[in-house]
């Protein structure tokens, strides 16, 4: 099922019509239990964000050196090298990254001088993009539905949660 992941003050929301105020599922699990909303995990809504799971990707590092017949041990230690080598990357980058939409936007910042015109704070304020809070997600969702969801969701089935309880969601 198709829904919009979208980034809080605190935490992540989703919503299966864009609207914040249409809440299906929330990464406070007090408030998703007290409300009747689906719980989603935090890191599973950073890996939408981020385009990546860390966690998967060291997990990858490790088995390729296990496969090429190293320790266990020394494959581990590399694995949590890469991990903090990785961390430290993105903490060296920080909030340098730009969306499409931001290198539109300061094209045309850019071009809006080229008439000779000075270029003001407004002006480039006009043109200033936030960062994403929004991305388009999918509900894994289970289709083999028996008992009460039977007859409730016909097509759709019910959504598939994890070990934990949250619902597993995919980046779209």
């Amino acid at each position: 099922m198709e829904a919009k992941l979208i980034k809080m003050m605190e935490g992540y929301i989703v919503s299966l019509t864009g609207d914040i105020n249409d809440i299906y599922a929330i990464t406070n699990k007090e408030l998703a239990e007290e409300h009747g909303f689906y719980f989603i995990s935090h890191k599973n809504c950073q890996a939408i964000e981020n385009g990546y799971d860390l966690d998967e990707l060291a997990e990858k590092h490790y088995d390729v050196h296990i496969k090429r017949g190293h320790t266990e041990e020394d494959s581990l230690q590399r694995k949590i090298d890469f991990t903090i080598g990785f961390v430290s990357a993105l903490e060296i980058l920080g909030n340098k990254k730009f969306s499409e939409e931001d290198m539109v936007k300061f094209g045309e910042y850019c071009r809006s001088d080229s008439d000779g015109l000075m270029r003001t704070k407004d002006l480039f304020n006009e043109y200033q993009s936030l960062q994403q809070t929004e991305w388009d997600c999918v509900i894994e969702m289970d289709t083999d539905c028996t008992g009460e969801f039977k007859y409730f969701l016909l097509d759709k089935g019910k959504p598939k949660l994890d070990a934990d309880g949250c619902l597993i969601l995919k980046r779209k």
